[in-house]
């Protein structure tokens, strides 16, 4: 055999690296990737709050409390048939960042950093938050997740798992939960309150924290016997009712209600240390808007001083509200006076 027989010359070589480079390059389009290294259409990021979403593919699958899960309460029975159309969900809870980004202000109790979920937020405040997104955001339409949706990414795409963590089983080093039995907190997972976003391992959709951390708003008003109506489409109970119902368990939460499957009535004006929420992105985007429309204008924001009721956020305060006491623990400065 004759040494360097199979060598390439020099010139060929320099062209050869510089195809190959090229290559690569279109390869890697600074596209965003999916939880499996798949190509951009399985993430989305929304540009001014920087929030990610996971498309989750429609499918029908069996919402409710199966023999897999367990002893369940009577609300998560009977399971019944429900088919989705596909949807994306947030990769993430919605930090404290985010929503300052939105909302100008801070309502969590817990602030130890920008990657912290937002919490001590009711569902009127989330509904306000969606609503300035969806005024500022020209890339989608947000919402919160119905019942079936957040169930349905919680298992992974409607399988047969207890928890949204790797494989469905829950130990702490796969979630931010509470102690064995009701309730308290556990600092055995390395947190004592909420943990950042993504500080776990994802499932297996590529989806953070919705076992554990922080319980989450969902659309639905709270119904026991919601899941009588048998097989549906789509399925959402809003009859502008005033309870609403949470999902996932949080810090404090044990095992036995942090399932997927799990439900909890909560009044809609709740605002918990640990209670926040994420967002649904449609597949559908909005509708263009007409040059007679023009540019929305920019969401109001919080003054810098409060000196009356008047200069807060009407949406957000509650009728014969302590707006003092709620300016405050929004982080607002209230000016002294008399």
């Amino acid at each position: 055999m004759i040494r360097g027989s199979l060598a390439l010359p020099r010139e060929l070589a320099i062209a050869l690296a510089l195809l190959l480079a090229a290559a690569a390059v279109r390869a890697d389009d600074g596209k965003p990737k999916g939880a499996g290294g798949t190509s951009a259409e399985t993430t989305w990021r929304e540009a001014a709050t920087g929030m990610e979403f996971v498309l989750v593919p429609g499918d029908e699958f069996e919402q409710g409390c199966g023999d897999w899960a367990g002893d369940c309460f009577s609300d998560a029975k009977p399971p019944r048939r429900v088919k989705l159309r596909s949807f994306w969900i947030g990769k993430h809870e919605v930090t404290q960042g985010q929503w300052r980004v939105i909302m100008g202000v801070n309502p969590a109790q817990q602030r130890p950093g920008e990657r912290f979920p937002v919490e001590r937020v009711s569902w009127v405040q989330a509904q306000e938050f969606i609503r300035r997104l969806n005024q500022d955001s020209g890339n989608g339409k947000f919402r919160l997740p119905t019942e079936a949706e957040w169930e349905f990414a919680c298992r992974a795409g409607g399988k047969p798992l207890r928890y949204a963590t790797e494989g469905g089983s829950l130990d702490r080093a796969k979630a931010n939960y509470g102690t064995e039995q009701c309730c308290g907190r556990d600092p055995g997972d390395g947190f004592s309150e909420s943990s950042p976003v993504g500080a776990f391992a994802p499932n297996a959709l590529g989806i953070y924290d919705m076992t554990g951390n922080l319980w989450e708003w969902v659309q639905d008003t709270y119904d026991g016997s919601a899941y009588l109506s048998g097989q549906t489409v789509d399925p959402v109970v809003d009859d502008q009712g005033p309870v609403r119902v949470t999902r996932g368990g949080s810090f404090t939460s044990s095992p036995g209600i942090s399932r997927c499957v799990d439900r909890r009535d909560t009044a809609a004006e709740t605002r918990y240390f640990d209670l926040g929420f994420r967002l649904v992105r449609m597949v559908e985007g909005p509708a263009k808007k007409t040059a007679a429309q023009g540019k929305p204008s920019d969401p109001p924001r919080a003054p810098e001083v409060i000196r009356s009721p008047e200069d807060l956020p009407a949406a957000l305060v509650a009728p014969q509200s302590n707006w003092q006491k709620w300016a405050r623990e929004h982080g607002m400065t209230l000016e002294k006076c008399c």
